[in-house]
């Protein structure tokens, strides 16, 4: 089987990412301009992530990790992150059947400031399957 890698992909907010699982159509942030290379957030604000995808499989149950990348440092985006895919999408995942991923949570105040690559992977038990990341800067 077929794994992908989010280090394969060079994001930024405005790209759109595809490959032979899902076809990432659309990626938006409440309050970030869509045409912007990075996307500001302050700590200890809410943000919402709403991501307009084709799934190129099936599956009953998915998970979607989340975090941020600074070299080789990752770091948590919220203390409290909910990876229950299918409580924030419609599933089961239908194969070549559009779907959304909206998800609301607060920024960790404990992040440090800095510019960031957030890095989202959803799974299929432990195989990624749709992987995308945005360009963010935590302020």
């Amino acid at each position: 089987m077929k794994t992908i890698s989010c280090d394969m992909y060079k994001p930024s907010f405005t790209k759109v990412v595809s490959n032979s699982f899902c076809e990432i159509n659309q990626i938006t942030v409440d309050g970030c301009d869509p045409n912007k290379t990075w996307c500001y957030i302050p700590r200890g604000t809410n943000a919402t992530i709403k991501v307009e995808f084709v799934p190129h499989f099936c599956s009953r149950h998915v998970s979607m990790d989340m975090h941020v990348q600074l070299g080789s440092n990752k770091f948590n985006i919220s203390k409290h992150i909910d990876n229950e895919a299918c409580k924030f999408m419609t599933c089961p995942v239908e194969s070549f059947i559009k779907n959304e991923y909206k998800y609301t949570d607060t920024i960790s105040r404990n992040l440090p400031k800095g510019m960031y690559l957030a890095l989202f992977v959803m799974r299929e038990d432990i195989n990624p399957k749709c992987c995308f990341g945005i360009k963010v800067g935590i302020n």
